[in-house]
């Protein structure tokens, strides 16, 4: 196993309260009438529109189950569930949050495999920003900016065009709720970077971080990391996390070096080969 597959501990530099909040806000910060959120004592059932058999945001999430004995009883439970709604049984894990200790184990014993880690990271003091050259500039993404901004992120991220088209929706609505930006680096009149926030109580969150790959290497993704996050520091939030894959070298060392620390990591579990009307084998 590849040493950043091992899930590090949470990070003792924040209280638990403040762990346990950021991994609900990375639920509470998805677009409200867009993804729906029933939440329990020991979990979480979000679901996001979309096809039968897709994933999506669709997951039970903020895992709190007793014992290993419930775990297995609630897996199979919330399973059954997703199944009848033709949905993939996903979930997903905050490691040295979730409970019992060694969920993982519980979910691999029902047969769940892992396929995607994060790290979470938090900041809590405003990072220096470099001077500007006159030819860049930072926009806060309007009506006549959204459809530049989910083209820009479609490339940035590799993301369909059909998929792409399909946000634009979802982004000109988010623009109007409180708490919710997304901004765009435009340099000689392109635009380069994006990434949006979302504060929800108290926790500002960071997405969409990403930069052109011709364009990577020359400042711009930690520009407007640094502009956001103080941006959202200034108006009020007490922290700013974001989320990088661990194997993304690069990244976390442009995020610690704006003042980032490790939170907690975070994995999604699902069932292998489960597809719209059951298992396929």
């Amino acid at each position: 196993m590849p040493a950043w597959m091992a899930a590090r501990p949470p990070s003792a530099r924040l209280p638990l309260a403040d762990l346990d909040a950021i991994e609900r806000n990375t639920y509470e910060a998805i677009q409200p009438g867009v993804v729906e959120i029933r939440a329990a004592p020991d979990a979480w059932v979000v679901r996001a529109p979309g096809p039968p058999g897709a994933i999506g945001y669709s997951r039970a999430a903020v895992l709190r189950f007793g014992s290993f004995a419930d775990a297995r009883s609630r897996i199979d439970d919330l399973s059954a569930e997703f199944h009848a709604e033709g949905r993939t049984s996903a979930f997903a894990v905050a490691h040295g949050l979730s409970t019992p200790d060694d969920l993982p184990a519980v979910l691999r014993e029902r047969g769940l495999i892992e396929i995607e880690r994060e790290a979470v990271l938090w900041a809590a003091d405003p990072p220096e920003i470099p001077h500007l050259d006159p030819g860049l500039r930072i926009e806060q993404v309007t009506e006549g900016s959204a459809e530049d901004y989910v083209q820009v992120e479609a490339e940035v991220f590799g993301i369909p065009a059909g998929m792409a088209a399909a946000r634009l929706p979802s982004l000109r609505a988010s623009l109007g709720i409180a708490g919710r930006r997304a901004y765009l680096v435009a340099v000689s009149g392109r635009y380069v970077a994006t990434t949006r926030l979302t504060v929800v109580g108290g926790l500002a969150s960071l997405t969409s971080v990403g930069v052109l790959p011709e364009e990577r290497g020359r400042g711009y993704g930690g520009l407007i990391t640094a502009v956001a996050t103080r941006a959202e520091l200034a108006a009020g939030a007490r922290l700013v996390w974001l989320a990088v894959t661990p194997d993304n070298v690069a990244a976390t060392r442009l995020y610690e070096s704006l003042g980032y620390h490790p939170a907690f990591d975070r994995s999604l579990w699902i069932e292998p080969g489960y597809r719209m009307g059951g298992p396929t084998h």
